[in-house]
């Protein structure tokens, strides 16, 4: 059984997905490269990026097939550059404690895993993927091991019609 609560959330993301579509105006009937990302991390980081999965954000008839589906793959490759972000394994974190003591790493793991810098970090690597095509620090806030997929979400994003 679904709890009310998910069910009564899911439903007002809907309504706010709903609100945002019918807010473009029949002159601006296109929705653009960068807003279809901003949707894409926005429902990622309120946790409801199944409503991409399930096709929920298409309903509004903006998207061609081929559109849709370059969405979707480019939400794949988002949903997992934020599943794997870990910022103790940025080249930024990395390159701040190289060469420093191990009592001065320590102290900066350590506070890098509070609560408040990991939501700080999380919030600003959304920032950063809201920019994928030109920001350089988000290079920098992706481990060695997730640049692939970085690499991926760049191409489809400029695969994305304006």
């Amino acid at each position: 059984m679904v709890p009310r609560l998910m069910i009564l959330e899911t439903f007002l993301v809907l309504m706010m997905l709903e609100v945002f579509f019918m807010s473009l105006t029949d002159s601006s009937k296109d929705i653009s490269k960068r807003q279809v990302l901003e949707m894409i991390v926005g429902l990622i980081e309120s946790s409801d990026y199944f409503l991409i999965e399930k096709g929920a954000v298409f309903k509004s008839g903006l998207f061609s097939k081929r559109e849709e589906e370059l969405i979707k793959d480019l939400a794949f490759s988002i949903n997992e550059l934020f599943s794997s972000f870990c910022y103790e394994k940025s080249a930024e974190f990395l390159r701040m404690i190289e060469g420093k003591s191990d009592q001065y790493k320590k102290v900066k793991i350590k506070n890098i895993k509070s609560p408040a810098s990991k939501e700080s970090h999380r919030k600003t690597f959304g920032q950063e993927v809201c920019r994928i095509d030109s920001s350089e620090r988000i290079d920098d806030l992706v481990a060695e091991e997730s640049r692939g997929v970085l690499e991926r979400a760049r191409f489809l994003f400029s695969q994305l019609s304006e």
